[in-house]
């Protein structure tokens, strides 16, 4: 600093004489550059030595914690190595302790068993001990109600005393009378000479069907016989029926007329077995007149019987089979659950079964061939309305079926025999039926048949050709100039045919069923 100054007071000597107070100016500035500079300078030094005592507080305080931390190390060895020694007597616990569990693992886990055991056994005798209060108290409630019913048994044991002796009077007096008709009965079957019956056809057979009220009429010789026989009632006779593919069965007789010089038994056959109203199973009957010691009977008479569908007990079934004709045909006849089922018999345009097939029965004249009432188209046959296709309600398959099931025009049927081919089956599936397998010969379809069986049909005189022809009826008319004649497909074993019958007989029914209008379409293009 000296030096500075004095090179700068050398610098004012070689100036040029200049002035003195210039110079004392630049003295005193100097002077008080020289003050400042001094004071900022020691204020330097003075911040340096603090901040150097400070270092040496800090270095001072770290060389502590280096002291310390040293100090801390050595006891965490310590402890580590405390650690370790316990980590080692830890595993060799543990592993003395799973010898241990090892060696007692069967008794523990059987005691286990043994506890769970034991608990199921405490609950069941719990809900066992609930039951047996509940018991308790429902015994004590019996017992309250029988005290109580035991005195009214007891009341009332006196008034039965009174009435039971009433009644084994009545009984006395029963049993007299049982044997006054015992001793008629049995005076009455000596007294008849023969029982025979008067039979509905010429081939011998009755007709009955599954009603309750079917009624047969049998000779009974002597006459005064007959009449006291019919005057005892349902009791002295019985109706045995034997089937020919089965064991025999009790057609109930529900009572007894004397008519016309003949005895009459009403007969029920609503309880007929399903086979024998479906056709497949005859039967033949005897009438039975016995005392229960003697007896008198009429010879095996052939039994045809007829299904009633106001009497019905099983529904009418179809399952259409699409042959790829403009309509689809159904598997079975109707009446039948079954391809082989003849099914029920119907007169054109009825759509019930009947007991007889004539003029006199038809629904649609007054009797006579020439006294139609409806689908007629010559006034000299009745009276003319120009129908030639039965309508709905007279349709018996759609009557019967619905769901769009009818019977088959003429057209229809025309098409199952042109379109299709016959093939002739004298034992169907082995069910002992004949009749035609009819397979579509139609593109596409030729996997396709249904089978016709030979059901035969009813005339004036009775049923005929069952299980020789079969003949099926159509919706249509045969002729419009003939009504009385209905358009049906008639086959035997040579062969099917077109044909006509008398509207009044009893034929199958075959139905169809239109398509579905897409197929339709798709078939028409």
């Amino acid at each position: 600093m000296k030096r500075f100054l004095s090179l700068i007071l050398a610098a004012a000597l070689l100036l040029p004489a200049c002035n003195k107070q210039a110079i004392e100016d630049l003295q005193s500035r100097l002077d008080r550059l020289e003050k400042t500079t001094l004071v900022a300078l020691n204020s330097q030094i003075s911040s340096v030595q603090s901040a150097l005592s400070s270092m040496q507080a800090t270095e001072k305080q770290l060389g502590e914690l280096i002291q310390s931390l040293q100090a801390k190390d050595a006891s965490f060895a310590d402890m580590v190595a405390a650690l370790s020694a316990k980590d080692d007597r830890f595993a060799e616990d543990l592993a003395q302790l799973r010898t241990d569990v090892d060696a007692n693992a069967a008794d523990l886990r059987q005691w286990i068993d043994q506890a769970g055991s034991l608990q199921s056994g405490l609950q069941a005798l719990d809900k066992q001990l609930k039951d047996i209060q509940d018991y308790i108290s429902s015994v004590e409630g019996r017992l309250s109600g029988l005290e109580e019913r035991a005195k009214q048994l007891n009341a009332s044991l006196s008034d039965c005393q009174g009435q039971i002796q009433g009644i084994q009077e009545s009984l006395k007096a029963l049993q007299e009378d049982m044997k006054d008709v015992k001793d008629q009965i049995q005076a009455l079957v000596d007294a008849v000479q023969s029982v025979v019956v008067v039979p509905d056809f010429s081939d011998g057979s009755v007709e009955i069907g599954n009603i309750p009220d079917n009624r047969i009429a049998f000779e009974v010789y002597p006459l005064n016989a007959a009449g006291l026989l019919a005057q005892l009632g349902a009791s002295a006779v019985s109706l045995d029926a034997v089937e020919t593919k089965a064991g025999s069965l009790n057609l109930p007789v529900t009572s007894t007329a004397f008519e016309d010089n003949c005895f009459i038994v009403t007969v029920d056959g609503s309880g007929l077995p399903m086979e024998v109203k479906k056709g497949d199973v005859s039967l033949s009957a005897r009438l039975l007149v016995s005392d229960g010691t003697l007896t008198r009977s009429s010879a095996y008479f052939p039994l045809s019987v007829f299904v009633d569908p106001t009497h019905e007990d099983y529904t009418y079934v179809a399952e259409s089979v699409d042959l790829g004709l403009s309509v689809n045909w159904s598997a079975y006849n109707l009446g039948a659950d079954r391809p082989e089922g003849y099914g029920a018999i119907f007169a054109w345009g009825e759509t019930a079964v009947k007991s007889a097939y004539d003029w006199s029965t038809y629904k649609w004249c007054k009797g006579e061939e020439n006294t139609l009432t409806k689908y007629c188209t010559d006034a000299k046959y009745g009276q003319v309305d120009d129908k030639t296709v039965l309508d709905p309600e007279d349709d018996a398959a759609q009557v019967l079926l619905g769901n769009g099931w009818r019977m088959p025009t003429r057209e229809e049927m025309a098409e199952l025999l042109d379109s299709c081919s016959w093939a002739w089956v004298a034992n169907y599936e082995k069910s002992g039926i004949s009749g035609f397998q009819v397979t579509s010969r139609v593109e596409g379809f030729t996997d396709r048949s249904i089978f016709l069986p030979t059901a035969g049909f009813i005339s004036h005189v009775g049923a005929q050709y069952a299980g020789h022809n079969g003949s099926y009826w159509s919706a249509s008319l045969f002729n419009p100039v003939n009504p009385i004649f209905i358009y049906c497909i008639g086959f035997d074993f040579l062969g099917p045919n077109e044909g006509s019958g008398y509207r009044f007989h009893g034929r199958s029914i075959r139905p169809v069923q239109d398509k579905p209008e897409a197929e339709s379409v798709s078939a028409g293009a």
